[in-house]
């Protein structure tokens, strides 16, 4: 007796396969989720000498850039240090001065940092503009 052969069976299969994928719905193609808008930094530096700006969030740190004194410098923050939502900045000297703080920002896609580096470090200032 002769056994029936499996291969139509599969080739079968393999045929139907494309009828079970996910097709676009009403209307037309899938739609494409925008990409959200950056988060951005604005940084004014009182302070007399030039500070090194630096991002922490998600568990991870990023350089943003220098911003020397008198001067303002914008930076974008990288999307991976928002995953958690929150974010703090930090201003670094060359001096034996602390850095000077935001605090823990809660921040959002298209949220813009404004961070006043005072001439005091301790005097920094940090607003949220949405």
């Amino acid at each position: 007796m002769r056994r029936p052969s499996l291969l139509p069976a599969c080739v079968a299969l393999l045929a139907a396969a494309p009828a079970c994928s996910r097709a676009p719905g009403p209307g037309g193609p899938p739609s494409v989720q925008p990409v959200a808008a950056p988060v951005r930094v604005e940084v004014t530096n009182r302070f007399g000498l030039p500070v090194d700006i630096y991002a922490y969030g998600a568990n991870s740190s990023q350089r943003l850039g220098t911003v020397n004194p008198g001067l303002r410098a914008q930076f974008v923050i990288p999307p991976a240090l928002l995953a958690s939502g929150s974010l703090e900045l930090r201003a670094v000297t060359g001096t034996a001065d602390g850095p000077a703080s935001s605090g823990t920002l809660l921040v959002t896609p298209g949220d813009v940092i404004e961070f006043q580096v005072g001439s005091q470090l301790f005097n920094s200032v940090t607003n949220i503009r949405r």
